[in-house]
């Protein structure tokens, strides 16, 4: 969930999040209001629109915690996108598509999906990513921090963890491959 690439990373969920491109949009900010909806007041907080040379990016995340805080806790326009439509071309897209958000009850719920989702080198990371994320925006919106509902049509596992999943339910690999 960081902002910033490694080596060999194209994007991180936390840069999509967080440092959301916005060249789609005009390049002179002012105008924004007079394509958006929200009020002209959050353009000018640089904690959601962020200019850097020239480009500017939007802070999903700040942007839904100050649409809570302002527009009401029954709004259900706040999801937080990560996939873009350029995805398709990439050879490692992101397996996080969005994180759908909504307070109920006086709670924040993030309701996350995933294409694809790895249970042993990215489902505990991400679950733990996810929910600090999550318990920072309900303690700045001042709600309590509320459950994780999370989907994904493919949870896998690879290879090189097959060994160790199979130690986890009780099994060896003699075991395993006498089943077979």
């Amino acid at each position: 969930m960081t902002g910033e690439e490694k080596q060999g990373e194209s994007y991180t969920y936390g840069q999509r999040v967080c440092k959301c491109d916005v060249a789609y949009l005009p390049d002179d900010y002012k105008k924004l209001t007079e394509i958006l909806v929200q009020e002209s007041d959050i353009w000018e907080d640089r904690n959601i629109l962020i200019e850097e040379n020239g480009r500017y990016f939007v802070n999903q995340m700040e942007m839904m915690i100050w649409t809570y805080k302002n527009k009401g806790h029954r709004n259900n326009q706040m999801i937080l996108q990560v996939g873009q439509p350029s995805d398709m071309v990439l050879t490692d897209p992101p397996c996080l598509r969005h994180i759908d958000t909504r307070i109920q009850d006086g709670k924040l719920h993030f309701f996350p999906y995933f294409r694809s989702w790895d249970l042993f080198g990215g489902f505990p990371a991400n679950l733990a990513a996810i929910e600090m994320m999550k318990q920072y925006c309900a303690e700045q919106i001042g709600v309590e921090n509320g459950e994780i509902i999370a989907s994904s049509k493919g949870l896998h596992i690879y290879d090189y963890v097959f060994e160790i999943a199979e130690a986890i339910r009780g099994r060896s690999m003699s075991e395993f491959r006498d089943m077979s």
